[in-house]
C-alpha cells in the first residue's frame, strides 16, 4: 500500500488536475494462460461517472468474459461498462478468457476506456495485449513389459505407445526403438494407422503414423518383441522408444524405457546329493548369482525315468537356505526333458528323512518354488518361505519387488498323492508371498502356520494335518484365505489369535474339523461384545431360514451387531454357508450379502435354491477405517482424521435349520 500511495502522488504531480475532472487509465494484465485482464482506474480528483470500456477482438479469436458487467462476448467490440467509479484510486476490473485457432499467428487485443465525467489526461486511456500462438506437440512415450522376467531364448515383449499431451493435432509421429542387449523381432501395432520398420541389424526400429488416433491422441498398443542376446548365464534387455512429429516441442519429447530380466539358469541334472548338476550345488550357486541376476534353478534330468513316473532327489544333510534376492526353484521344468510322466502331481520329489530339516527359501525380491513334492522332513517344516529383508537392491532401475509365491506343490503327499508327513507344512513366517493351487495334507502338526508377516491363500487343499489347517500368529498384520479347502483336522480349520490384524477369510470350504472352521483366540466360541471395533468382529446372529417356494430360494433373516459402521465410509460383506449339521463348519460358500451402512440392523438375504434341511451359517467380514480420534455423536467424519483401515473376518455364526 505505501507503494502505491507513492505512485498515486506521482501522477498527480504529473498531471494537473481540475474541478469535476476524473484521470482514468489502463493497466493490462496476464497470468500467461490465455487469460487476460483490463485494469481501469480512477484518479480523481472527482468520481468518474458511466466508465465504459470497449475491447477490440481480432478476427479468429474466441473470448468468454469473466466479468458480469461486460456485455455479450460474442460482439465485436465487446463493450463493459461500470457505473461509477471512486475518487483516488479505485479500480474495476475486467476478466476475459481467450481462446485462438490452431495457428502460427499473432493477435492484438486492444482496449480504449472512457467515461462521462472530462479526463485531463487522455494518454493512458489505451491499452493493449499482443498473443502469439504456436502449434505445437508434447509427444510423450510409454514401454511396459509384459512379463518381468523370461526364460533363456524366449523373446522380451513389451507393450508401448505414443501420446501427444499437447491440444494439437500432431502430424507425421514417429515412433523410434532401440534395443539393447537385444534384437528387435517383430512388431505388432493395434491400429491401421501405424507403419513399423525394423533396422537390418535388429537394434532399432521406426513405426510411422500420419497422425494419432482421435479418439485418445494416442498411437494405441504396440507390442514389441525382442529376443535377448543372453543365453544361460542370464542378463537384461532394455528397449527404449523416443517419440516425435513434424511439429515442433517446447519440452523436450517424454523418452521411456523399460528392461526385462533373462533368468539365468542353474541346472539340476541328476538325483545325487552333491557335486556339479546336484541340487545341492544348484542351491549353492543360485546364492552366489542371486543378488547379481535373476536365477532360476531347472530340473534336466536325463531318462529314463523312475517306474513310479517321477524323480527323487534325497539330500543326506540340510540344503542350505536360499538367501540371495532373485531366486525360482521350477520342478514343472522336468517335463521339458522327459515329458508329463506324471500327470496328477509332481515329477520332482524331495525327500527329506536324512535331512530333517525342510527347505527355507528367504529371497527378499522374487521367491518362487513349483511343482514339487516335499516329505519326510520330520524335524521342523517342509518348507519355510519368509523375505529375507526388505527388497532394496535392484539390478535395475525398474526392477521392483515383485513375487513371493509357493504353487503347484504336494507338501506332505508323494507325487502319487499317498501320505508323506513332514512335521508342519509350510511356515510363513516373516512372509510377503501367496500359497497357490498347492496340496497340504498329511503333515504331522499345523499344514500352514505364520507367526507374523503377510501372506495370501488362495485355491489349495489343506487336509488331514495333524493339528489345525491353518494357525495365523499374533504378530500377522495381513492375512487373507480364498477358494481354500480346508478339512478333516482335529482341531480348528483356520486357528487365530486375537491380536493378529487385517485377516480377511472368504469363500472356503471348511468341513469335518474337530474344532470351529474360524476360531479367534483358539478359545473356542468368542462371546459378542459391546464395541467390537479393535478387536475380533462380531459374528452376525442367524434368526430364521426358510425355503419359499413361489420364488425358489432360501431366506435368511440376520442381525448384524458390530460397531462403527456408517456414517464412516466403512462396509462389510456376509458370506453364507450351507452345513450338513450346526457343528461350527462352514462346507459350502453359497453367496454374499453387501447389508448397507446400518449398525445393529436385521436384514434378510434370498439365496437360490431350495436348501431345505441344510443349516446356515454365516461370517461377517468388515472393512473398517480407523480413526485418530474416535467418532462421537452425530458421528461426523469430517471431524476425525484417518489413521489406516482394517479388514477383519468374525468367526462362523450360529447355525439355523432351513425349514
Amino acid at each position: 500500500m505505501r507503494y502505491r500511495a507513492i505512485l498515486l502522488s506521482l501522477l498527480f504531480a504529473a498531471v494537473p488536475l481540475f474541478a469535476d475532472s476524473a484521470d482514468i487509465g489502463i493497466t493490462p494484465w496476464t497470468n500467461g494462460d490465455r487469460h487476460y485482464a483490463f485494469w481501469v482506474y480512477d484518479f480523481g480528483p472527482s468520481i468518474a461517472k458511466n466508465v465504459v470500456l470497449t475491447v477490440e477482438i481480432p478476427e479468429g479469436l474466441t473470448v468468454y468474459s469473466e466479468s458480469l458487467n461486460c456485455g455479450d462476448p460474442a460482439a465485436r467490440p465487446i463493450v463493459c461498462r461500470k457505473d461509477t467509479l471512486q475518487i483516488v484510486g479505485d479500480t474495476v476490473v475486467f476478466d476475459f478468457h481467450v481462446v485462438a485457432p490452431q495457428a502460427n499467428a499473432t493477435y492484438t487485443m486492444t482496449a480504449t476506456t472512457t467515461s462521462d465525467t472530462p479526463d485531463p489526461n487522455l494518454a493512458n486511456n489505451t491499452a493493449s495485449f499482443t498473443l502469439t500462438t504456436r502449434v505445437t506437440a508434447y509427444i510423450a512415450s510409454g514401454v511396459a513389459p509384459l512379463a518381468k522376467r523370461i526364460d533363456p531364448g524366449v523373446p522380451a515383449r513389451f507393450v508401448t505407445d505414443l501420446r501427444n499431451y499437447d491440444d494439437s493435432p500432431a502430424t507425421n509421429v514417429r515412433g523410434k526403438y532401440v534395443a539393447t542387449n537385444g534384437i528387435i523381432e517383430s512388431i505388432t501395432p493395434s491400429s491401421s494407422l501405424v507403419t513399423c520398420t525394423i533396422a537390418s541389424d535388429g537394434g532399432s526400429a521406426e513405426c510411422v503414423m500420419p497422425q494419432l488416433d482421435e479418439a485418445c491422441r494416442c498411437s494405441r498398443d504396440i507390442i514389441v518383441a525382442v529376443r535377448p542376446a543372453a543365453g544361460r548365464e542370464g542378463g537384461e534387455t532394455k528397449l527404449t522408444l523416443n517419440g516425435t512429429s513434424d511439429l515442433p516441442q517446447d519440452f523436450p519429447s517424454l523418452e521411456a524405457s523399460a528392461i526385462v530380466q533373462t533368468y539365468r539358469w542353474i541346472g539340476v541334472t541328476h538325483t545325487g546329493d552333491a557335486g556339479p548338476g546336484s541340487l545341492r550345488a544348484a542351491f549353492d550357486e543360485a546364492n552366489e548369482w542371486g543378488s547379481l541376476k535373476a536365477c532360476k534353478i531347472v530340473f534336466e534330468i536325463p531318462a529314463p525315468v523312475p517306474a513310479e513316473g517321477w524323480f527323487t532327489i534325497t539330500p543326506l544333510s540340510p540344503l542350505a537356505p536360499i538367501l540371495a534376492d532373485r531366486v525360482f526353484i521350477d520342478g514343472q521344468s522336468q517335463r521339458t526333458t522327459t515329458g508329463d510322466t506324471n500327470p496328477n502331481g509332481p515329477v520332482i520329489a524331495i525327500d527329506g528323512h536324512l535331512a530333517h530339516n525342510g527347505i527355507e527359501m528367504h529371497s527378499s525380491c522374487e521367491a518362487v518354488i513349483r511343482g514339487l513334492s516335499l516329505g519326510g522332513f520330520d524335524a521342523d517344516q517342509a518348507l519355510w518361505f519368509r523375505e529375507n529383508r526388505p527388497c532394496g537392491q535392484y539390478v535395475s532401475n525398474v526392477d521392483q519387488p515383485d513375487r513371493h509365491l509357493v504353487t503347484e506343490n504336494f507338501i506332505g503327499v508323494d507325487p502319487s498323492g499317498k501320505p508323506w508327513p513332514n512335521l508342519r507344512g509350510v511356515r510363513l513366517d516373516g512372509a510377503n508371498g501367496m500359497l497357490r493351487d498347492n496340496v497340504i495334507s498329511n503333515n504331522t502338526y499345523s499344514g500352514v502356520w505364520m507367526w507374523d508377516g503377510f501372506a495370501s491363500l488362495r485355491n489349495n487343499r489343506i487336509e488331514n494335518n495333524g493339528a489345525s489347517g491353518i494357525f495365523i500368529g499374533p504378530g500377522v498384520r495381513f492375512f487373507e484365505a480364498f477358494g481354500n479347502v480346508i478339512a478333516n483336522h482335529p482341531e480348528m480349520a483356520i486357528a487365530v489369535a486375537s491380536s493378529a490384524r487385517n485377516v480377511d477369510i472368504r469363500e472356503n470350504s471348511m468341513k469335518n474339523n474337530g474344532g470351529l472352521a474360524i476360531d479367534w483366540g483358539l478359545d473356542g466360541v468368542t462371546p459378542p461384545v459391546g464395541d467390537d471395533t479393535n478387536g475380533p468382529t462380531n459374528a452376525p446372529v442367524v434368526l430364521s431360514a426358510r425355503y419359499d417356494a413361489q420364488t425358489n430360494r432360501t431366506l435368511v433373516t440376520f442381525r448384524l451387531d458390530s460397531e462403527l459402521l456408517a456414517p464412516y465410509g466403512n462396509s462389510g460383506i456376509v458370506d453364507f454357508y450351507a452345513n450338513d449339521a450346526p457343528d461350527g463348519d462352514g462346507e459350502q460358500w453359497l453367496s454374499s450379502s453387501y447389508p448397507g451402512d446400518s449398525d445393529n440392523a436385521t436384514h434378510t438375504w434370498a439365496i437360490p435354491g431350495d436348501l431345505r434341511g441344510k443349516w446356515i451359517t454365516t461370517t461377517w467380514t468388515r472393512f473398517q477405517w480407523n480413526y485418530l480420534a474416535r467418532p462421537t455423536p452425530p458421528r461426523s467424519v469430517t471431524t476425525n482424521s484417518i489413521g489406516g483401515s482394517n479388514t477383519m473376518t468374525s468367526e462362523m455364526s450360529n447355525s439355523a435349520k432351513v425349514e
